[in-house]
């Protein structure tokens, strides 16, 4: 009996070619044991591990006898004469080479020895150890992933079910690295069985909830995974409709017009006169405007699908203060990419010049730094006809970019600085363009006022809008630019003076930072003596 039980269990192990791998009830029991002993191998609790370590060398032993040969030598040993020579003297049931194993090398070892469904059940717990409520080491975890990556044909075979694992606990995963090998993970499905990554992810989740969103945007961010989801999408439009059929139109449209866009036999001319007809973009900030973005960000990637997408620009442009952050940057990359594969329009140019601006401040710094990074580089594109208007627009930045410099974000201070010395020379004002140093922003700012000092209340005015910024830094900065403002506002009107001073009382009076406070009140007293000069001036 027990010798038939051995043989039994033995038979696991063996390969199996079948179509279905749960066609029976105890198919996957060895996964899963397998599978939750990798884990808490894994686990950062000492006693989890090692008695994890010795259940799985017991095992190995099974196999061992079972089989008649030595136990599996990791992929990872050692070559070690020693270790040859001293395994035939090791005590029974003391663990050997798996103690010398790392988690990848053990998840291949037992990996020759499994069935794929038994594969699929290892993926499972490892995926499931990743949840940030689990004391398991990650990035040991990520080593399992890896191998399946690795060899997809042999351990990616339910597509399906792996799918709907990540979609249950990717919500819960928040190392970047564990959702990293995550994302590649899903690539790696989508290149073995697309057609089934597909329907999977339309099926779990129908109203396409946030963690599937950012399921898709995965699969829509490289191009031949993209081109592949696109065509599979549009031969399953039947499905689609199945699942989503409210927004079956507005979907099947945006399919095609992708479509399109990676068309070879489509040029340019052609996509922007069936564009015109279908304007498949005016779309509300929902979930299809949102993955519609993402793939243009990957497509505009290339050179001859960013000529097809100059089309799409206008709108695009009018769109970018209403989105959401996240697809404000997605619209800034395809900026982005367009710029370095095609020569865009002065006029074009000239649209970017004036919304760029309003992203300055914009809650992501990642937002923040790549606008300020397309405005220095789209500044110097007007040619002669819209070039009055340019520096116009470039005189409006100025004093963002000056307060920018004390963004606490290093990236966008940086930024900031770069892009005001590029304004300085389309300005052709060489004064200014000495100072925009780090350590010279208040030089900077006093050169502004000094040289221009018509602007004054203008400049003044701009930096009360950052009075309230949610940044310390800036609003300090913005304090102190007003303080040395108010030195050049003597001929301004008393109201004005007022006004300037009113929204430094507000700011004072909920102000908890004494940086910021001494700063203002030392604005107050400056902008008090500047009404108090005024007034003299004004009774003789």
């Amino acid at each position: 009996m027990a010798r038939s039980s051995s043989v039994q269990i033995w038979s696991l192990f063996e390969p199996d070619d079948s179509s279905s791998p749960y066609g029976t009830a105890d198919n996957g029991l060895l996964g899963q044991l397998l599978g939750h002993l990798i884990v808490c191998w894994t686990s950062k609790v000492w006693e989890i591990q090692q008695e994890a370590l010795l259940a799985l060398h017991h095992l190995c032993r099974f196999i061992q006898q079972q089989k008649g040969t030595m136990s599996p030598q990791p992929d990872n040993h050692r070559d070690d004469p020693e270790h040859s020579q001293g395994e035939g003297k090791r005590e029974a049931g003391k663990p050997s080479w798996l103690s010398l194993c790392s988690t990848r090398g053990m998840a291949k070892t037992f990996g020759k020895y499994l069935r794929p469904a038994d594969k699929t059940f290892i993926i499972l717990r490892a995926i499931e150890a990743m949840r940030d409520s689990c004391v398991c080491d990650k990035e040991e975890l990520i080593s399992i992933v890896n191998v399946a990556e690795a060899e997809p044909a042999s351990w990616l075979t339910e597509v399906s079910v792996i799918t709907r694992c990540i979609h249950n606990n990717l919500h819960d995963i928040s190392t970047a690295s564990a959702r990293h090998s995550l994302n590649l993970l899903l690539l790696s499905m989508a290149k073995q069985d697309p057609r089934e990554m597909i329907l999977s992810l339309t099926d779990i989740s129908p109203a396409c909830d946030r963690v599937t969103q950012d399921m898709w945007e995965v699969l829509l961010s490289q191009l031949p995974i993209l081109v592949v989801v696109l065509r599979e999408l549009n031969s399953n439009l039947q499905h689609l409709q199945l699942c989503w059929p409210l927004r079956f139109h507005r979907l099947k449209a945006c399919i095609q017009l992708l479509i399109l866009l990676v068309s070879s036999d489509v040029t340019p001319e052609e996509f922007a006169q069936i564009y015109s007809m279908e304007k498949c973009l005016r779309l509300r900030n929902g979930v299809l405007f949102s993955l519609t973005l993402q793939a243009l960000v990957t497509l505009s990637q290339s050179p001859k699908r960013a000529r097809k997408i100059l089309v799409l620009l206008p709108e695009l442009i009018d769109r970018l203060r209403r989105v959401h952050s996240k697809n404000r940057m997605k619209m800034l990359l395809v900026f982005r990419n367009l710029m370095g594969h095609v020569k865009i329009a002065s006029s074009t140019a000239l649209q970017l010049a004036e919304k760029l601006p309003q992203l300055f401040d914009d809650e992501s710094s990642e937002v923040r730094e790549l606008s300020i990074c397309l405005f220095k580089e789209i500044i110097q594109m007007a040619n002669c006809m819209h070039k009055r208007q340019m520096q116009k627009n470039v005189q409006e930045s100025l004093v963002p970019l000056v307060l920018h410099m004390s963004d606490e974000t290093e990236s966008v201070a940086k930024a900031s600085q770069e892009a005001l010395y590029v304004a300085a020379k389309v300005l052709k004002w060489k004064w200014l363009s000495h100072h925009p140093q780090a350590h010279e922003i208040w030089r900077t700012a006093e050169c502004l006022l000094e040289h221009d000092r018509s602007r004054a209340e203008k400049y003044a005015r701009q930096s009360m809008a950052y009075l309230q910024h949610a940044q310390v830094s800036v609003r300090v900065a913005a304090v102190r630019f007003i303080g040395l403002a108010a030195r050049y506002l003597k001929d301004s009107s008393k109201d004005t003076l007022q006004e300037i001073s009113d929204a430094l009382h507000r700011l004072g009076g909920g102000e908890e930072e004494p940086e910021v406070l001494s700063l203002v009140y030392q604005s107050i007293y400056i902008l008090i003596s500047m009404q108090t000069r005024t007034r003299q001036r004004w009774t003789l």
